[in-house]
Parts: C-alpha cells; structure tokens; sequence
C-alpha cells in the first residue's frame, strides 16, 4: 500500500513556502513538551559508569546488566550514560 501523499500549493513562491514550513515548525516544536526527557537539575550529581560501578561496589559488567534491566536508572545524555547519585543512594537503601 502506498502512503505516498501530494500536496499541490498555488500562489507560493517555493522560497515563501519553505519560510512559512520552518515558522510553523518552529511554534509547533516551541510548544511541545518532550515527556521523554528528564530534566536533571544543576544541583544533582551525575556519575559516570566506573564511578556509578564504585559507588555501588560492582562490577562494570553488573552495572551494564541492572541498568538493561531497568533495575537502575539511567541517564542518557547524547551518547553518554551518566547515573543520578540520589537514585542510586534509593537503590541501596531498598535494597
């Protein structure tokens, strides 16, 4: 099945079409929240995998494997994973 869909558009020059595409975008992706991201607030420490794995007393390999596991929250920030000190003081005292 195509989902291929042609919008013709009369009037426009293709310059004032594209200025009117990026302003509307633009006010669209302003308004949006992205529930996906946390924000992390300047007070909060972040720890790096091999300083996450000392604090918590395990090994590289077990950090990688409680963190797949949804065991311990992380952070991801670009391409770097990073773990919140807090969460992971909570994991100790539950655990």
């Amino acid at each position: 099945m195509d989902t291929t869909k042609i919008t013709q558009v009369y009037g426009l020059t293709p310059d004032q079409l594209v200025a009117k595409l990026a302003t509307s975008i633009h006010h669209f992706l302003s308004s949006q929240d992205s529930p996906k991201e946390e924000k992390v607030l300047e007070d909060e420490k972040l720890l790096t995998r091999q300083e996450a794995s000392q604090y918590l007393k395990i090994s590289l390999a077990t950090l990688n494997n409680w963190s797949k596991s949804g065991l311990i929250k992380k952070c991801k920030i670009g391409n770097l994973v990073r773990f919140k000190e807090k969460e992971l003081q909570k994991f100790i005292d539950n655990n």
